[in-house]
């Protein structure tokens, strides 16, 4: 007989439980990762990353320099050839000369004219002074990409891309700083102003109280503490505008969060760096007293120019310089990554 046919096995349905998963919030600022204190490790390897940035820099670095100092030079040659435009000569700056020994004024459109190109040469002495710190900073992040800009095109077409930015940052700066003892030094002169205009009544009494004084000594230390604190936390802002290529606002946001919780590493890896260059320039300033060789004579022999003051400013200039560069931008990317900020 066949053998019966077996029944198909019924296929069991499982029905899947559907999980809802809940998206994770944004972490706050709390969260971020600080850098803690002071890292002698994170130290060393920046220093040393220094001197290594130093000799790759160094060739492209000096000439940047002299295009800066040329730069200069040429302003102040143009400054001299208006201003004897304006007065007239050589003759005409005699003219000016006598005229303010015996306290007379310059005649108005003379003293206006010279004036205003004092004012042209300021500005443009300022303008050449940030584009030669554009260029050095960015001469940095070129030789960290490995790049082989030339120092023309770092000071000129890198100056232009920044110019405006990094103006613009510096001043947000100097008032993010500043800005409580500028407010400390007005009420001073208020308070001053208003003993002198008053000097005989009852309000200049409670002016003159001692409490006062230690109103506004209490008042400028603290400003002064605020001064201190507020700059480290804005030390990176500068690098960062050249390394992030951001606007003013955000760069300035980045600044403060990359030493935000790192006050204190911030401060000491930038201030042992600080010590160090100090503590050089107090060994070089210690062998100049014993120095025999004297390029300039002077009237007081501690004055006189020695072949060590000539060397310790060079150093200052070619070695020193461009080694603080690469020492601030290297820390920054440094804290940057301690605190997980995306530069």
């Amino acid at each position: 007989m066949p053998a019966p046919k077996k029944e198909a096995a019924s296929k069991k349905t499982t029905s899947k439980k559907i999980v809802s998963v809940k998206k994770s919030a944004p972490k706050a600022p709390s969260s971020v990762k600080s850098a803690g204190f002071f890292n002698w490790e994170q130290w060393t390897n920046v220093f040393a990353d220094s001197l290594s940035c130093w000799k790759q820099i160094i060739g492209r670095y000096i000439l940047i320099l002299i295009i800066t100092l040329g730069l200069q030079f040429g302003g102040v040659i143009a400054l001299s050839v208006l201003i004897f435009g304006i007065i007239g000569g050589p003759s005409g700056l005699e003219n000016v000369l006598a005229n303010i020994q015996v306290g007379t004024v310059p005649a108005a459109p003379i003293l206006m004219g010279s004036i205003g190109v004092i004012i042209l040469w300021f500005l443009y002495a300022v303008t050449i002074g940030m584009i030669s710190k554009i260029a050095f900073l960015s001469l940095i992040k070129d030789s960290l990409n490995e790049n082989r800009k030339s120092a023309v095109s770092l000071i000129f077409t890198e100056g232009k891309t920044f110019l405006l930015r990094y103006l613009g940052l510096a001043l947000k700066i100097l008032f993010y700083v500043a800005w409580p003892l500028v407010l400390v030094t007005l009420l001073y002169l208020a308070w001053d102003i208003s003993l002198y205009l008053y000097p005989n009544n009852a309000l200049s009494g409670l002016l003159s109280s001692i409490y006062i004084g230690f109103f506004f000594a209490i008042t400028y230390i603290s400003a002064l503490i605020y001064l201190i604190i507020s700059s480290v936390r804005v030390l990176y802002a500068l690098p960062a505008l050249i390394q992030t290529d951001k606007s003013v606002s955000e760069t300035f946001a980045i600044a403060k969060a990359i030493t935000y919780k790192a006050w204190w590493f911030t401060a000491l890896m930038w201030g042992l760096f600080i010590v160090l260059l100090y503590a050089v320039n107090i060994i070089l300033g210690i062998v100049a007293t014993f120095d025999p060789i004297i390029l300039f004579e002077a009237l007081e022999p501690n004055e006189a120019l020695r072949l060590t003051d000539l060397l310790a400013f060079l150093l200052s200039l070619f070695i020193f310089g461009p080694i603080t560069t690469a020492f601030q931008y290297l820390l920054m990317l440094q804290t940057a990554k301690n605190q997980s900020v995306k530069l």
